[in-house]
């Protein structure tokens, strides 16, 4: 009988069920196809995230004209790049970053100009700036010439990285690579977990085809073989519920592990991580957050109903977003924040909306850290950039700026008077070359303190470099003050200054421009009264002479 009903079984069923079954398996396949590339997706973008954050920041950890001097070989200090190093060595291991670095470009090849730098590393060479990066990739080479940041993965003789880079305009306009590594090792481990899940789900929907297979060699084979490999396909199902039942088992004890790693990852954080509702209601807060706001404990932070959690909500939409795909955004900015147990510390916070399904906020979720250090050495930094490091007077960029600031004046008010001094100390070298530049440098600080107290609090007195000073007189009534402030300049320069008991002399030369004369750049005013400095030197020094004028000796 059975053999009878499969020589008349038709010819089209068994390939329909054969072709059915087929499309079943493509449709798995597909599946775990989908998944692997969604799950890869979702870790890079939230990887890349991170780096784009970090690579963002480095910049304010720099001389805001750091990469204008970082022009080639010992064109920075190593005090500085040690500096540097120290600040960015001490984020990239506080975020688990394997390398965060600036590249410069010079004849077509690229130089570090200020990276993480290894124990190993440092031991090899004292110092990093400007070594040429060899077997830079493709990509960050695309991202500068493109002007475009640009995400890479590379493996180098050092490991698997997930990089970006992100180019970067200095003040004078030189463009110059931020670039942040993090290695893949995490990310492979992770990707794995979760594509073997989505295998188990797979091999599942393989088990639902059974019923597939069990109707196409129904109408094919004897019934009692068909019983036979039915008894038999009961049997393997069982086991197949056997294993699944200790996978899941398993599965649970995993979680289990995972949340109990995740709580003491959130308690030992170095990092404060919080959670804030719509309302600024704080709902989760981490014992290195507490530290940080001055608080005990957590419970005398989430107790504390004075506390105010906007601190973590407050973002410009426009200053402070950190784009992320279409629906999820992230923000990030740095503020001061007054401790509960006294003083002030700044504090950087890098937070996430979460959107209900009406698209309204119900709660924001990140990381805060403590900034204050950092803070102080950008201080410190932006104080040295402007400050002459001998006699803590303005330096050359400080001065241009000043005077750059009385020309917008006098543009904006044609009263408004001003005039710039050019001053050299005649004969100065015969001082450092006798008696050294130890007692050389002391007399500097003699002459710039003489000077301070000639002119007044609004006027600007600077150290041009060596033994050449420049004089900014501002807001001026009548422009013959000018003339009257650099005689009493050349007097009490050359008075006599004592030091290690014996009188050391000195005279100086006086360049002078008045503000009133037609001038767009500050750098033409100085140009001018350089050019008149030198004009009362050739006369017989101990002058002043006015640009364009003639040179008057001291009265």
């Amino acid at each position: 009988m059975a053999m009878n009903l499969k020589k008349g079984f038709p010819l089209f069923r068994k390939r329909f069920y054969f072709l059915l079954y087929l499309v079943y398996l493509t449709a798995v396949a597909l599946f775990l196809l989908i998944n692997y590339q969604l799950e890869k997706s979702q870790l890079l973008e939230a990887i890349d995230s991170r780096l784009l954050v970090a690579a963002k920041g480095v910049k304010h950890m720099l001389a805001e004209d750091f990469h204008d001097r970082a022009l080639a070989p010992g064109s920075i200090a190593f005090s500085e790049e040690m500096i540097n190093r120290k600040k960015i060595n001490t984020f990239a291991n506080e975020a688990d970053f394997a390398y965060i670095y600036t590249l410069v470009p010079r004849e077509g090849k690229f130089y570090f100009s200020a990276p993480t730098v290894t124990e190993e590393e440092a031991r090899k060479r004292e110092s990093w700036y400007f070594y040429p990066y060899l077997d830079i990739p493709s990509g960050f080479v695309e991202a500068f010439q493109e002007k475009l940041t640009r995400f890479v993965t590379y493996s180098d003789q050092w490991g698997h990285f997930r990089s970006v880079a992100v180019p970067e305009v200095t003040p004078l306009g030189r463009t110059y690579l931020v670039c942040a590594d993090m290695k893949l090792k995490d990310f492979h481990q992770a990707l794995w977990w979760r594509n073997l899940i989505h295998l188990a789900h797979g091999v599942a929907f393989l088990v639902l085809s059974v019923p597939f297979i069990v109707l196409y060699r129904r109408d094919n084979f004897y019934l009692k073989s068909l019983n036979r490999d039915l008894n038999q396909r009961g049997l393997e199902l069982e086991r197949m519920v056997l294993n699944r039942t200790l996978d899941l088992s398993q599965a649970r004890k995993e979680r289990v592990r995972a949340e109990r790693e995740f709580r003491q990852f959130f308690n030992d954080a170095v990092v404060g991580i919080f959670r804030v509702d719509a309302h600024g209601r704080l709902l989760l807060a981490n014992p290195k957050l507490a530290e940080m706001l001055g608080y005990q404990d957590q419970p005398e932070l989430l107790a504390d109903g004075a506390f105010d959690g906007s601190l973590f909500t407050s973002f410009q939409e426009e200053a402070d977003i950190v784009p992320s795909g279409e629906s999820q955004h992230y923000y990030y900015r740095e503020t001061e924040f007054s401790r509960k147990s006294g003083g002030k510390i700044w504090i950087s916070i890098s937070s996430r909306k979460e959107l209900d399904g009406d698209g309204k906020i119900f709660l924001w979720e990140g990381f805060a850290m403590d900034i204050t250090e950092r803070k102080r050495y950008e201080n410190d930094i932006r104080r040295m950039a402007l400050e002459d490091y001998l006699t803590g007077l303005p330096n050359r960029k400080s001065f241009m700026e000043s005077l750059a600031k009385a020309i917008k004046m006098r543009q904006r008010n044609s009263h408004y008077g001003f005039g710039v001094l050019m001053i050299d100390l005649d004969d100065f070298k015969r001082i450092n070359d006798t008696w050294g530049h130890l007692l050389g440098d002391r007399f500097l600080v003699e002459i710039a303190k003489r000077m301070l107290s000639v002119v007044r609090a609004n006027d600007t007195v600077a150290r041009l470099g060596g033994d050449e000073f420049a004089v900014l007189l501002s807001d001026l009534s009548d422009i013959k003050e000018v003339w009257e402030v650099a005689e009493r300049l050349i007097q009490e320069v050359s008075c006599p200054i004592v030091l290690e008991g014996k009188d050391f002399f000195v005279t100086a030369s006086v360049g002078m421009v008045e503000g009133t004369e037609n001038r767009e750049a500050a750098t033409d005013f100085l140009r001018d009264a350089d050019i008149a400095m030198y004009q009362a030197k050739a006369s017989g020094k101990n002058r002043i002479c006015l640009f364009g004028a003639g040179v008057e000796a001291p009265s």
